[in-house]
């Protein structure tokens, strides 16, 4: 699967929170950014660390994700560069 463009991740992840009911916008400009360069657009690794993310907003009892937020929850699940590109490779079968 071909990943997303920046532009094309923030509509996939706004789909994603209208389907779930979502009325307004929830990432700030800077998660956004964020998520996109730690994922490269990759729609499964944006599912899961859009989740982590909005986890941590719920604990900080906040209503929109922040860049510190999405950095937070990088860390948790171990969203390393090195780690990606290694998950990548995987899924291409280089």
């Amino acid at each position: 699967m071909l990943s997303l463009t920046q532009q094309e991740s923030n509509i996939y992840i706004q789909h994603r929170l209208t389907i779930a009911g979502s009325t307004h916008a929830i990432f700030d400009k800077s998660a956004l950014q964020e998520i996109f360069r730690r994922c490269h657009g990759t729609p499964r690794l944006t599912n899961i660390l859009c989740d982590r993310s909005l986890l941590a907003t719920y604990i900080e009892n906040s209503h929109i994700v922040t860049l510190k937020m999405v950095k937070e929850a990088s860390k948790e699940i171990h969203f390393s560069q090195k780690e990606l590109k290694k998950h990548f490779l995987h899924h291409i079968g280089a």
